[in-house]
């Protein structure tokens, strides 16, 4: 993985409310889901490294550092606070913008 865009908290919903079946492995950027930014022309490929822990499972909350496979989708778009999703098809995680790393991805305020 190399330099992450942003700083996030994941909450990976349990497996009763639609989250995944089996725990997730993130390690250097070996997990890469689609994020939804809110943008409406689609989803975002990211790659995730969970942050102090190599695995999470349903129903837990992590830490990690996100890199944006197509950053430039997020150009001056994202800001700490900023709230968005994860999926594999359908959504299996809740995350929170808790530091943007990328300068070029920072909204204006």
């Amino acid at each position: 993985m190399g330099p992450a865009d942003v700083e996030a908290v994941l909450h990976f919903l349990p497996t009763s409310r639609g989250g995944r079946e089996a725990p997730c492995r993130a390690v250097a950027g070996s997990w890469r889901p689609l994020c939804d930014m809110g943008r409406r022309d689609g989803l975002n490929g990211v790659l995730v490294e969970f942050i102090g822990r190599q695995w999470v499972s349903p129903g837990e909350t992590v830490n990690a550092r996100l890199q944006f496979l197509s950053p430039q989708l997020q150009h001056r778009r994202l800001f700490e606070g900023m709230d968005f999703k994860i999926h594999e098809g359908a959504v299996v995680a809740h995350g929170r913008i808790e530091k943007v790393l990328n300068a070029e991805m920072r909204k204006p305020e």
